[in-house]
């Protein structure tokens, strides 16, 4: 029963990060003046928060017996990394990750259970992920900066 809940958490999961994408991407296209692209901000970040949102379904589709154990933590990470875009868009697209960052998390605790595996290790690979998904956006926007400057 477990493993179902983890599916239906993660789906849900997936169909939040999806949806939250292709609703921004849609209502940036249309604040933009005709011709103006996306590209590289925000649709690298919209691009970025939509395929976070398919790896955790790659993620659990591959946490199974007949897996390696390591394949959990890849929700980990994603968590992480969706934390540092809800601290990062905090004025825009943050707030409604963290309905995603919550089912994923609930389904990567249940995994870690089901698997006998420990979350407080997990924990820090969801931080250490938060961290370099952030610099890394960070260094991204600063050089798409120094570009058009």
């Amino acid at each position: 029963m477990s493993r179902v809940i983890e599916w239906f958490l993660r789906v849900v999961g997936a169909a939040i990060t999806t949806g939250i994408a292709a609703v921004f991407a849609q209502q940036q296209s249309s604040a933009r003046a005709p011709g103006e692209s996306l590209w590289p901000f925000p649709g690298i970040v919209l691009l970025e928060i939509a395929v976070l949102g398919l790896i955790v379904l790659v993620a659990v589709a591959l946490d199974s017996a007949e897996h390696a154990r390591h394949w959990g933590m890849l929700t980990w990470a994603v968590v992480g990394a969706l934390v540092s875009l809800m601290f990062l868009g905090i004025f825009s697209v943050g707030p409604f990750l963290f309905p995603a960052v919550l089912v994923f998390s609930v389904a990567a605790v249940l995994a870690d259970r089901r698997r006998g595996r420990g979350s407080a290790s997990n924990l820090g690979l969801a931080a250490m992920t938060m961290v370099a998904n952030g610099v890394l956006l960070i260094v991204l926007i600063a050089l798409t900066r120094a570009q058009d400057h």
